[in-house]
């Protein structure tokens, strides 16, 4: 059995995140126009299993290197909320937006605390995960913040 570092299990869950959003971003273009329900259901399971590798890491790393994991696990967080609000669709009224934007903005207050947290307590290059993190951050709020606006239902 191979034995795996604790900060390479930050890196893993690092990686997972980065194939999520690599395949969130090519399906858009591509796979969404053919197979729709196909690409969301992977994409949903991407989400998932990323998420559980992230919860993983949490638990298999100890100490300062934790907070760094939970930082991890705030923008999966971020991903979970808006992979949701995307695959079940808005269009399909199964979701409105009097539960998804209030969702993401908690999940968003939840990742900031472990993004700040993680950055006041860890030493040396180990900051670089949890401020990477936030501003990987940045990106999906301005989208939900630029969705909030559009839709008209402003909840900022």
């Amino acid at each position: 059995m191979v034995k795996i570092k604790k900060i390479s299990w930050i890196v893993i869950s690092l990686c997972s995140c980065a194939v999520t959003i690599l395949y969130w971003i090519i399906g858009m273009v591509e796979i969404m126009h053919d197979h729709p329900d196909i690409y969301k259901s992977i994409l949903m399971a991407l989400i998932l299993i990323t998420l559980g590798i992230a919860i993983t890491s949490v638990f298999k790393t100890k100490g300062d290197l934790k907070w760094a994991a939970l930082s991890v696990v705030g923008f999966n967080l971020l991903l979970l909320v808006i992979g949701v609000g995307w695959t079940i669709g808005f269009h399909q009224d199964k979701l409105n937006p009097w539960v998804f934007f209030p969702a993401y903005y908690t999940a968003l207050v939840v990742a900031l605390y472990f993004y700040i947290k993680s950055i006041r307590l860890l030493k040396s290059y180990y900051k670089l995960f949890p401020i990477f993190m936030l501003l990987a951050s940045i990106v999906p709020t301005l989208y939900v913040i630029l969705i909030n606006g559009l839709w008209g239902k402003s909840t900022i």
